[in-house]
């Protein structure tokens, strides 16, 4: 492991004096710490930190945990560099071989502890509704820490609360990497508005409820009244104009009885039209829910009535 310790990044080596590994891990350990250091050398400080951070897994080692803490602080995660620079401290003050160790880690934290940004997390007492719970970039904020001004690193944060029942809320906040301090105030969830099993549902994706839509088709029928009563009238009045030229006898007794009979027609028609013109307003203004089971509309014609024939569940 002598050859996990960074000159160029931490001032003494004290890699001789670690710990033993496991001899199942020590050599992958071994090779991705070297991984690391190559990258550092070419510049890809965060392809290290991540080797460094893998090999650190695989074999704990302080010696390890100095480079990447070293490794945070050079890729300007001044906070995530802090917290590692503050557990090697702690970790090498057991121990009096690593006492060197401890003292330059604190030395590194608290030259970094001016410079970090913080994030606070507001969480009224009158939003701590049952269940909540609240996750920055999908990771769970300890309420602990709720309220509290905490070290992060610069970038991007998505703070997500959320509760049994309650609607989700969520915001994104930017944090800059040095001497920043922003704050949020997670807000008190409102209760859900759908209810499952519930007899109201939402309006369908095209804007109309199944109520509205008869609405229409009663309305276009409204027009095919209109329609057969001007055509029916129209007839009945030439079949009389006929019947007033034809002498009298049976045919002109059959005439007159056409007449007549396209004429009621037609009123049918009319009267029906406008009743169709009363339920289609009727089903327009209070299609505001949805309607649930079918419906039908078509023509109604029985010998002596017209008119058109709606059914089905409102």
């Amino acid at each position: 492991m002598g050859s996990r310790w960074l000159p160029a990044l931490v001032l003494v080596a004290w890699a001789a004096a670690a710990p033993p590994a496991r001899a199942d891990t020590h050599g992958d350990a071994e090779q991705v710490f070297r991984d690391g250091q190559a990258l550092l050398k070419a510049g890809k400080v965060g392809e290290a930190c991540t080797a460094f951070a893998d090999s650190q897994r695989l074999d704990p080692n302080l010696a390890t945990q100095m480079n990447l803490a070293a490794c945070r602080e050079k890729n300007r995660e001044l906070a995530s560099a802090w917290s590692l620079f503050l557990q090697v401290a702690s970790a090498a003050r057991a121990d009096a071989l690593y006492a060197a160790m401890a003292d330059v880690a604190a030395a590194r934290a608290a030259a970094l502890e001016p410079r970090l940004s913080y994030l606070i997390v507001a969480v009224p007492a009158d939003g701590h509704v049952d269940g909540l719970s609240i996750t920055r970039n999908d990771e769970p904020i300890d309420p602990a820490v709720w309220n509290r001004s905490v070290a992060v690193d610069g970038g991007r944060y998505q703070i997500v609360a959320r509760a049994p029942g309650h609607e989700p809320w969520s915001v994104v906040v930017e944090v800059a990497p040095e001497h920043d301090r922003r704050s949020l105030q997670v807000p008190l969830l409102p209760p859900m508005t759908e209810v499952a099993g519930s007899a109201e549902r939402p309006t369908p994706a095209d804007g109309l409820t199944r109520r509205r839509q008869v609405a229409v088709g009663v309305g276009v029928g409204v027009l095919a009244l209109a329609g057969g009563a001007l055509a029916l009238e129209w007839r009945g009045r030439g079949t009389y104009d006929d019947y007033e030229q034809t002498p009298a006898g049976a045919d002109r007794d059959e005439l007159f009885a056409r007449a007549n009979r396209d004429h009621h027609l037609a009123q049918g028609l009319a009267i029906a039209g406008v009743a169709a013109v009363g339920l289609a307003a009727a089903l327009w203004f209070t299609g505001g829910r949805r309607v649930e089971g079918g419906t039908a509309l078509g023509p109604m014609a029985v010998p002596g009535t017209a008119g058109l024939a709606v059914a089905g569940a409102f």
